[in-house]
This record gives structure tokens, C-alpha cells and sequence, in this order.
């Protein structure tokens, strides 16, 4: 391993930033970033430094050959016999981007869910075919529970498919020799497509909003329109959430690898708490979702709890992050 990638492994394990071991070192970011990414060599009184701030020996750190890290502090490190070869990395990538591709479906196909409902509601208070409210609601009720049932298959099938590699979401690694780099090299090349699936996902979000305010402008909407209108908006919305959870999963997949963003060693100590919080919530919003739905039977309404759910969870994240922060 060479000073470099020793430098990122050490940063990363401390949780901190290039601009935090900047300041410790009392010198640029950018210069960080240059020994990072082997564009430039630290002085050596700048590596003696280093070897105080991580507790580590200054042998280790100018020695490619010594792998193994010679600490000199008491300082506690964990986890140092999880190590993350190539080969486990390309193998993880492609079951990320399998795992992409199933999520976002069973993201889109929960949104759209309760539009076969939605659209037989409207023919019935519309009255364009000779269909009881009774029977309209049962059948989309039906539907939904089908199209829910699975995606949530799709969610279990991508989680099995990924349960070898949990601990790179939640526990601190370490990478063989030329990981992260490939991982970075891949985030940038990615980095413009991300941009364009993000854009066009947003767009559509925006925009889904037309069909409803197209039909809701006239006097005494005809009430089919406006429920054909719902449906159509759902329709649009999973369209553009497709493209936004496909790329952020394809994206997240080099942060991991490289412990970077949402994934840093500070990151992952708040997951670890913050998760199971935020998994009781969905399901506190699932139940509330179906009890409301099937007691007042505003199934053509009650689809509007999972956005509400959505703006609270991000909502008590960030509080949380900014709590952590403080």
C-alpha cells in the first residue's frame, strides 16, 4: 500500500475530512487531495506530523511494504480484519447495479399502486360504465395489494442479493490497493449521466402536477378527468423516481466503496442509531396508510400519507444530522 491510499485509510477511519486533516496539518485541502491522489509527496516533517495526528508509526507510512498498521497511540480501532479485495468490490458493484434496477421498479410500482383504484373511483362518480362503488373499491384494493406485494418481493430479493455486503454500508474496512481509486475513477465517469437522470427524475416530478391543474382550472370538472388526472400524475411521479433512486443507488455503490458522503466513518455511527428509527417510522406510516384507507375508504386521498411520510422521515434526518453535528 502506498503513503497515499495509507493517508485516505487512516482519514477515513478517524471520520475525518481533507479540510479537518488540512487544519490539523496547518496546511491547504488541496495538498491533502495531492497526496491523496499521489499528485504530489508530503514533506517529511509533514509526514512525522501525520504519523502523530493517526498514532501510527512514520515507517508505515513512507514503507509501501508494510502493509499492516504500526500503531504508537492507545487509541481503539476496529474492525481492521474487514478488508475489501477487487475482486469483492466488481462483485459488488454489479449487484448494486442489478439491485438498481429492481428497487426503483418496486419504488415506482408503490407509487403507482393505488392508480387502478384511483381510475375506477373516477369512472364511477363519473359514471361512464355501470360499476358499484363497492365493486370499484374491491377490485383496486385487490390491485393494490398485488402491485404492493410485489414490489415488496423486488425490495427482499435485491436485500438477500446484497446481505454478503451489509458491512459496507454500516462497519468501517479497509480496501486492497487500487479499490478506491477504481471506485472514484468510476464515480467520475458516472458523474455526468447521475447529473442528466437526476435533472430529467425532478423534471417529471414537477411537471406531473400539470394533468391535475389542467383539469381542476374548469368550472365543475368532469370527475372522471380529474381521477384519470390523479392516476396520470402517480404515473408520471413513479416515472421520475425511477430515474432518482436508480442513479443515487448507482452513485451511492463508489461512495461506499470509497467511504465518502453519506458514508464516512461519522456517517455510519449516525446510521446505526438514526436507522432503526427511521424503519419504525415507515412502518408507523404504513399502518396509518391502510387503517385510515380502509376506515373511511378515501383510498382516492389517502395515497397522499406516503409523500407527508416521506418530507417528515427526511425531515427528522436532518434534524438529526445537524443535532450530531452541534
Amino acid at each position: 500500500m502506498i503513503l497515499a491510499d495509507k493517508i485516505i485509510y487512516l482519514r477515513k477511519k478517524n471520520g475525518w475530512s481533507q479540510e479537518e486533516l488540512a487544519e490539523m496539518l496547518n496546511v491547504s485541502r488541496q495538498s491533502v487531495s495531492k497526496w491523496e491522489s499521489s499528485g504530489a509527496t508530503p514533506e517529511l516533517n509533514r509526514i512525522i506530523e501525520m504519523s502523530k495526528i493517526f498514532s501510527v508509526s512514520v515507517d508505515y507510512l513512507i514503507k509501501d511494504e508494510i502493509e499492516e498498521v504500526e500503531y504508537t497511540g492507545d487509541a481503539d480501532y476496529e474492525n481492521d480484519d474487514i478488508r475489501v479485495t477487487m475482486e469483492d468490490a466488481n462483485e459488488f458493484i454489479n449487484l448494486r447495479q442489478e439491485a438498481s434496477k429492481k428497487i426503483s421498479l418496486g419504488v415506482s410500482l408503490l407509487i403507482i399502486s393505488p392508480s387502478i383504484l384511483i381510475f375506477l373511483l373516477g369512472i364511477v362518480e363519473g359514471k361512464k360504465f355501470l360499476m358499484s362503488e363497492n365493486m370499484a373499491i374491491t377490485i383496486g384494493v385487490i390491485s393494490l395489494i398485488i402491485v404492493a406485494a410485489i414490489a415488496i418481493a423486488l425490495f427482499i430479493i435485491s436485500g438477500l442479493s446484497l446481505e454478503k455486503y451489509e458491512f459496507l454500508e454500516r462497519e468501517y474496512f479497509e480496501t486492497e490497493y487500487g479499490v478506491a481509486n477504481m471506485a472514484k475513477e468510476m464515480e467520475s465517469r458516472y458523474q455526468p449521466e447521475f447529473v442528466n437522470r437526476m435533472v430529467i427524475g425532478i423534471t417529471l416530478c414537477i411537471v406531473s402536477a400539470i394533468p391535475v391543474l389542467v383539469v381542476g382550472i374548469k368550472d365543475n370538472p368532469d370527475p372522471f378527468n380529474l381521477f384519470s388526472a390523479v392516476a396520470l400524475l402517480l404515473f408520471i411521479v413513479s416515472l421520475g423516481v425511477n430515474l432518482i433512486v436508480k442513479s443515487s443507488i448507482i452513485k451511492e455503490t463508489y461512495e461506499q466503496l470509497q467511504q465518502t458522503g453519506d458514508f464516512t466513518v461519522e456517517s455510519k455511527s449516525k446510521n446505526k442509531v438514526l436507522g432503526p428509527i427511521i424503519g419504525m417510522l415507515w412502518l408507523s406510516i404504513v399502518i396509518i396508510y391502510f387503517y385510515y384507507s380502509f376506515k373511511t375508504n378515501n383510498w382516492q386521498y389517502s395515497w397522499i400519507i406516503f409523500p407527508v411520510g416521506g418530507l417528515i422521515t427526511t425531515l427528522i434526518s436532518s434534524l438529526a444530522s445537524v443535532f450530531k453535528s452541534k
